[in-house]
């Protein structure tokens, strides 16, 4: 049911030069932060104002989003370009953010309006300032990149691919300690404009000649087009929701399954060469297309009811490579490899392309 008027997420950075100090007197964004665990054994309170830095900041706001209700908005977004002033600020020399803050408004004649977070669910996001030596691309983890796995799991919930920085080759940082860009992420779920995102004095994130920003956030659209009511009230809701009735929040922050989802299975078959298979196949069908993936095409396929064999699929691996598919009926209590020989058998590697050949003639001493 239509769709939102556009919001878009905001980020204030307050950073300082490397090099020179100014003076400014940057108000936070989103008001107090308070720190739910402060150091007992502090001399005094720590103060989250902006106000007490030696900093100044600066705005970026994304692209619009626009969502329908229900949707799953987890996209990187184009590039933003930095405030012209900075980007010539600084160009080839560093910034440091000591801090950020965050938010998602509707843009209006009358300013910034917040986005209410029962409209628009931040789950998490992953943003980036990209320097001029800096760029994002998309890593696809395959088997020939088992290095990329660690990093999809952790960043891409899984996924095949995920997004990581690399550079340019144009204009990179002289300085070993000075990278060209910097990622900022958070999982602070509806806690997201609150959460306090500044860092204790004499620490920062440094970026070489800053340029670009970038966001991927992952949000959910959980308002409900059917009430014109103040505050939340649910709307439709998938069956698999565990949220109570008259929850005070949405059903969809638990990211319930859809049918709109397409899930595949597989099997993975394998063979045995002594007693008997754990789970044996009981069709001839499924036996006979099992055994063709396993390998080469068996020559014939054919059906028996037999003792003298093992019940189920049954694998005839010949020597000079050719292999018969048979599907014993009977119910047999036979074991595999009963009557052979010589086993064969062939492992092999794409990370290493090497493949080995096993052959054992059992009546060789």
């Amino acid at each position: 049911r239509g769709l939102d008027r556009s919001s878009m997420l905001l980020f204030a950075l307050c950073a300082t030069a490397v090099v020179g100090v100014f003076a400014s007197t940057p108000m936070n964004m989103n008001g107090e932060y308070l720190i739910a665990n402060p150091n007992p054994s502090a001399g005094g309170v720590y103060s989250t104002a902006y106000s007490t830095r030696t900093a100044e900041y600066f705005d970026v706001y994304t692209a619009p989003i626009e969502t329908v209700y229900a949707e799953v908005f987890w996209t990187m977004m184009q590039p933003v370009p930095l405030p012209a002033d900075i980007v010539s600020r600084f160009a080839n020399k560093t910034i440091a953010v000591i801090g950020y803050e965050v938010d998602q408004v509707y843009r209006t004649p009358e300013g910034d309006q917040p986005v209410p977070i029962y409209w628009a669910y931040n789950h998490h996001y992953v943003a980036y300032i990209l320097g001029k030596g800096a760029s994002l691309e998309r890593a696809t983890v395959t088997s020939a990149s088992p290095e990329h796995l660690d990093a999809a799991m952790a960043m891409s919930h899984g996924s095949d691919s995920y997004w990581r920085m690399t550079s340019t080759g144009n204009g990179a940082s002289p300085y070993p300690d000075v990278p060209d860009g910097q990622f900022f992420s958070e999982g602070n779920g509806g806690e997201f404009r609150k959460s306090y995102h500044g860092y204790p004095a004499g620490y920062a994130q440094l970026i070489y000649s800053p340029e670009n920003f970038r966001i991927q956030p992952m949000q959910i659209d959980t308002h409900n087009r059917d009430y014109n009511g103040t505050g939340f009230k649910a709307g439709l809701l998938p069956k698999e929701s565990a949220a109570p009735v008259n929850a005070s929040y949405s059903g969809l922050l638990e990211c319930p399954c859809t049918t709109r989802i397409v899930k595949s299975w597989s099997t993975v078959y394998t063979t045995a060469t002594s007693g008997t298979c754990p789970t044996p196949l009981t069709n001839a069908t499924e036996c006979f297309e099992a055994i063709a993936k396993l390998g080469p095409a068996p020559s014939t396929s054919k059906i028996v009811s037999s003792t003298s064999l093992p019940a189920g699929c049954v694998l005839y691996d010949h020597a000079n490579g050719t292999v018969d598919a048979v599907f014993n009926a009977a119910g047999s209590t036979t074991h595999c490899g009963t009557g052979g020989s010589i086993f064969t058998g062939k492992v092999s590697s794409s990370l290493t392309a090497i493949t080995i050949d096993l052959a054992l003639d059992t009546t060789v001493p």
